[in-house]
């Protein structure tokens, strides 16, 4: 009677150990619980196979002033030449024009040629590896026929009047501009805020005594930063 007794034990203890195993492996497999492969805490890779030593410090420790002084000029320039009635042209040649008469009300206009790009496709480009694909839309709704192609060169409708808002001409130079400054803001893993203060003066004047703000958000898309708004203040 004492051995038959002695069974039912050992059976229940047994029943007892795979109940707890069958129910450890089941939180093994749904992730409640996770065991570290090793004691190495710079490692940060656990059983379940996900890394865990992602920080948001180091996830925003990127140079935002630095990709926004990539970025921006180019959103400045083409802001500007939207201001005066011209078209972005990354960087004008002063004595390389043309003039087309549309035949329409005596009205001329006057293109020149673009240093930076031979053709609209290639000023494109640029384009798209610095602003958002909404600011780009919007700026051809209007622009497509403000360009020319002709004789290996790209031209670009320009007003030769009025006032730039800094030395936008040629946005490479923006930068170089005394004094110039970038303020960054709400800096996020994936997306910035930037306020930039420039002074700029009359077209074919030395003197920059006016001052203009511009505010912009600079995000990341697949990898590449992009302007995806400015204005002016």
């Amino acid at each position: 009677m004492k051995q038959e007794k002695g069974k039912n034990t050992i059976i229940i203890v047994l029943l007892v150990i795979v109940v707890a195993l069958v129910a450890f492996i089941v939180l093994l497999l749904t992730n409640t619980i996770n065991i570290r492969l090793n004691n190495n805490t710079n490692n940060g890779v656990e059983a379940s196979g996900k890394d865990n030593t992602v920080d948001n410090n180091d996830a925003i420790d990127y140079d935002a002033e630095a990709i926004a002084r990539e970025k921006m000029p180019v959103a400045i320039s083409l802001a500007n030449q939207e201001k005066i009635d011209s078209v972005y042209c990354g960087a004008f040649v002063d004595d390389d024009m043309i003039t087309i008469d549309t035949n329409i009300d005596y009205v001329k206009i006057i293109m020149d040629a673009s240093s930076k790009f031979k053709t609209l496709e290639e000023l494109k480009n640029h384009l798209k590896n610095n602003l958002s694909e909404e600011i780009i839309n919007n700026y051809f709704k209007t622009k497509e026929n403000s360009y020319l192609e002709k004789d290996g060169k790209l031209y670009c409708q320009r007003a030769h009047k009025g006032i730039e808002w800094i030395f936008t001409s040629n946005e490479d130079k923006i930068n170089e501009l005394n004094p110039i400054t970038y303020t960054i803001s709400n800096k996020q893993t994936n997306s910035f805020d930037i306020k930039i203060e420039a002074k700029y003066g009359f077209m074919g004047s030395t003197e920059r005594d006016q001052l203009v703000t511009i505010n912009g958000t600079i995000v990341k898309e697949n990898g590449n930063w992009l302007v995806s708004k400015y204005e002016q203040e």
